[in-house]
């Protein structure tokens, strides 16, 4: 994990791992998508201001450490 990567690289990279994730605009508040697996019933919302949107490193983390996913899963 090298840097902050875009809304879009993110959630290709979750769907890549499984395809299950999903990514609800109505759960989010306000300019927040919120990424939820329906096995695990776990969710973590992320910032989405167009597909450009950096997520930064320590959202990223907290993704790998929620959702259970390897560590090299946005390299």
């Amino acid at each position: 994990m090298g840097k902050g990567l875009t809304y879009k690289e993110v959630v290709a990279a979750l769907k890549e791992h499984d395809p299950l994730f999903v990514m609800d605009k109505i759960l989010g508040k306000g300019s927040h998508r919120m990424v939820t697996h329906p096995k695990t019933r776990q969710h973590y919302p992320l910032p989405y201001h167009g597909s450009k949107t950096i997520i930064p490193q320590g959202m990223q983390r907290d993704l790998i450490r929620i959702f259970d996913l390897p560590s090299d899963i946005f390299s």
